[in-house]
């Protein structure tokens, strides 16, 4: 691995999100001498990021900078001088938006075969889903993200969450499938501590953790399912100031679910799996628009790890990983929820954990992301 420690790497990314804090990890455990670009910088993965040097440009967590020529021209003179002064070897773009605005100044600097691009969202279908037809900005994003991805037959590495998503932009915009790889969304297991006690869990318990988007997830069913069981909901929102998280909480002031629905503190990344693990299930609203269909979130594989039985909404992917796994049930809506927190038994939730207990061994990210990074940077 000596070949690997001079080796300079240069991130770029909307925000320091899970995905990308466990590559950045990944790569620094290589050796790697790393630097990031980023819009948002969470402290929440701190733990694994050390005093890797970060330059923020806040307008990177919004795409549509780049309609505007002033943000566009001093975010490439930003890139400009960091490329000069640091010289990377390897460029990694977090999202396919970043890549398509930048992948020109690049090619003044560098081969494009040194860049890999991680495609863990879909944006195509993030702006046929999330805007009206007859929205500027949607058909603007639409048809840019449409035009960045067939250029990524200029690069050498693409990496995406799961097969179904490699297999689509493969045939979509005649990508050479055999420079796509897979590296889902698995858990790190240096920063996953699960104690081999037992622990009382809340009984009759559903948890959430995440973002209240009600544009992909929707908890509001989840609530609705409520009535007429004796089932909790625990909510772990991590943006609390949003629009979305105050409707829900009035959503349920007015339901009158305000004794079945909790909303809890958020936690810190390195604690999440212990206090999940305290549940009976873990749930997973995402409706089923495309923006899903192609991607596999973190917190499937972190209620794995934690050992709780998922309720997935019945999205084939997810349904088709969850039943594939026996670790869950899928619902197709408040009703059919509602239906199955009434009926499920002990001898159910035994039968998932033992399932549980033989995938979260074997579901890690560690391993397979380092043998990934350093195969591909080696060829």
């Amino acid at each position: 691995m000596s070949n690997l420690v001079a080796m300079r790497v240069l991130i770029i990314t909307p925000a320091i999100e899970q995905r990308v804090a466990k590559i950045t990890w990944t790569l620094a455990q290589l050796g790697y001498d790393i630097r990031i670009i980023t819009g948002i910088e969470s402290n929440r993965f701190d733990n694994l990021l050390g005093n890797i040097p970060r330059i923020n440009y806040k307008y990177l967590i919004n795409p549509q900078f780049t309609m505007d020529p002033l943000l566009m021209s001093s975010l490439k003179r930003l890139v400009d001088k960091s490329i000069a002064d640091f010289r990377p070897e390897i460029v990694i773009f977090r999202e396919i938006m970043l890549y398509g605005v930048l992948r020109h100044n690049l090619k003044k600097y560098m081969k494009m075969n040194n860049i890999l691009v991680d495609i863990a969202d879909n944006f195509e279908f993030v702006a046929s889903d999330l805007y009206n037809k007859f929205n500027p900005a949607g058909w603007w994003l639409k048809t840019s993200v449409k035009s960045y991805l067939k250029e990524l037959k200029d690069v050498r590495f693409i990496t995406v969450v799961c097969e179904q998503n490699a297999d689509r932009i493969s045939r979509n915009y005649e990508l050479d499938r055999s420079k796509i790889h897979v590296l889902e969304n698995l858990p790190l297991k240096a920063f996953t501590s699960i104690s081999q006690s037992k622990m009382m869990k809340k009984p009759k318990s559903i948890v959430y953790s995440g973002l209240i988007d009600n544009r992909i997830r929707d908890l509001s069913e989840v609530v609705r399912a409520l009535h007429g069981t004796d089932w909790m909901f625990h909510i772990y929102a991590t943006n609390h100031d949003s629009k979305d998280f105050k409707r829900l909480v009035k959503y349920v002031a007015n339901t009158g679910t305000s004794d079945k629905v909790k909303f809890e503190s958020p936690v810190g990344f390195s604690e999440s799996i212990d206090v999940l693990r305290s549940y009976s299930f873990g749930i997973i609203p995402h409706k089923n628009i495309n923006t899903v269909k192609y991607t596999l979130p973190n917190k499937l594989y972190d209620y794995i790890q934690a050992k709780i039985p998922l309720l997935v909404k019945d999205v084939p992917i997810l349904t088709e990983y969850v039943n594939s796994l026996h670790a869950g049930l899928s619902y197709k809506n408040s009703a059919d929820l509602q239906k199955k927190l009434q009926t499920l038994s002990i001898n159910d939730y035994l039968g998932f954990e033992e399932s549980l207990d033989r995938a979260k061994f074997n579901l890690f990210w560690d391993n397979i992301a380092k043998s990934l990074f350093e195969r591909l940077f080696r060829e």
